[in-house]
């Protein structure tokens, strides 16, 4: 469970338990208030159905949010087998590479190792040790390749072995590399959908929030108003002490003279 999500699950469940344990005194409040103001037919709007229908709905908004962190955050978990796998064949091969090389140096020198491809350190990057293994199977391949002398008498070297020993982790290394780059699209996408729900939710909260202090303001209740006004500085949370509420009724446009 992500931070974003947590901090604006705290914020919902602050402004829908007010807006739920409130709603009864504020609808009692409002009818006294209003009701000299009916005219005809006209009834007096059911406040507390208000309250309880903006709870309900940023419960639900902080819900989709919750989701897709979950599936965010399953994705993620998703994604060690292909790379643990990528990294121990990639590891693999370059042990390989560089064996090889070697044998290669102190066999035919210098001079063939830089022939075969195999001058300079061996990248680490998966994707370059996977293009330049194959590259070495397709120079151990050629047929036409004219093989240098040994430097010492004595010494066969049989380089088709070789062929074998690369071409398992290569196959490995490949198949990996396409789950890798598979996970890392769906693990994109399930942050995208994250980021639409957080901003969905955040759009809903400053309205809600927003609704909940206002409607609770009208009915006197200055002071759990402030506590569930959304802030102006951080998406999806009731504002912070740096955020100065508003003034309460009565109290604007006030002095401090005599």
């Amino acid at each position: 469970m992500s931070k974003p999500l947590t901090d604006r699950q705290g914020a919902t469940e602050i402004v829908a338990s007010a807006a739920e344990t409130h709603a009864a005194r504020a609808a009692e409040k409002f009818t006294e208030l209003f009701a000299d103001c009916l005219e005809g037919k006209e009834k007096i709007p059911d406040i507390a159905l208000v309250f309880r229908l903006l709870s309900r709905k940023q419960r639900k908004m902080t819900a989709l949010v919750a989701a897709a962190d979950e599936a965010y955050e399953k994705e993620l978990g998703d994604d060690a087998e292909p790379r643990e796998r990528r990294d121990t064949a990639s590891g693999k091969l370059a042990s390989e590479i560089g064996e090889i090389r070697d044998t290669l140096d102190s066999t035919f020198g210098t001079v063939f190792v830089k022939e075969m491809g195999l001058d300079g350190r061996v990248d680490t990057d998966p994707k370059a040790v996977l293009e330049r293994a194959k590259r070495l199977v397709t120079a151990l391949s050629d047929t036409k390749r004219v093989w240098p002398k040994p430097k010492r008498k004595g010494i066969k070297i049989d380089h088709s072995a070789w062929l074998d020993d690369l071409s398992t982790p290569i196959a490995v290394l490949e198949t990996a590399l396409v789950d890798v780059a598979r996970e890392v699209r769906e693990a994109q996408v399930a942050s995208d959908t994250r980021n639409r729900a957080l901003g969905a939710n955040d759009d809903s909260f400053a309205r809600i929030a927003g609704a909940t202090s206002a409607l609770l303001r009208i009915v006197g209740d200055d002071a759990l108003a402030a506590r569930v006004r959304p802030s102006t500085r951080k998406p999806g949370q009731v504002a912070a002490e740096e955020d100065p509420p508003p003034p309460a009724a009565g109290t604007a446009g006030t002095s401090g003279g005599g």
